[in-house]
């Protein structure tokens, strides 16, 4: 499998995101609501909104383990 099939197969609530955000800019920019130049900038932003969530609930999985070297 891809590496792509790979990405796909773990994270496919965050690849639906990601196509249906950029079809709906791609809607925008056609329509002149949002400008192409922008385009970058504001997929950047999105992409941010979504990683937040994902990276709290990866911390929410986890427990944080002391250090050993000190005896914490």
């Amino acid at each position: 499998m891809s590496m792509l099939g790979r990405w796909v197969a773990r994270e496919p609530v965050r690849v639906y995101v990601y196509t249906v955000v950029t079809a709906i800019l791609a809607v925008l920019v056609t329509y002149g609501v949002v400008d192409e130049t922008a385009l970058p900038v504001v997929l950047a932003a999105v992409s941010a909104v979504v990683a937040v969530p994902a990276v709290e609930v990866a911390r929410s999985k986890v427990s944080p383990v002391g250090d050993q070297s000190t005896g914490g």
